[in-house]
């Protein structure tokens, strides 16, 4: 069974919904927290976004999925 990886980004801190990194989308497991980098949220975060982006721009997830791709 294949997992299925979508494009997610961290919404922010919680109490004003922004962040100052910018855009970075992460890959994320279907039903997962962690990106495969191990990017999750904090505290007093607002969590992962609703909204996937459409590609994954992370470079650390970037190379875990070219990793897992060659497998």
């Amino acid at each position: 069974m294949t997992e299925q990886i979508i494009a997610r980004r961290l919404a922010g801190a919680a109490r004003s919904g922004s962040d100052r990194s910018g855009n970075v989308y992460h890959a994320v497991v279907v039903g997962q927290d962690v990106a495969l980098c191990g990017a999750t949220y904090g505290k007093h975060s607002a969590g992962w976004s609703e909204y996937h982006g459409a590609a994954v721009t992370c470079p650390r997830c970037i190379r875990k999925l070219k990793t897992r791709e060659r497998k």
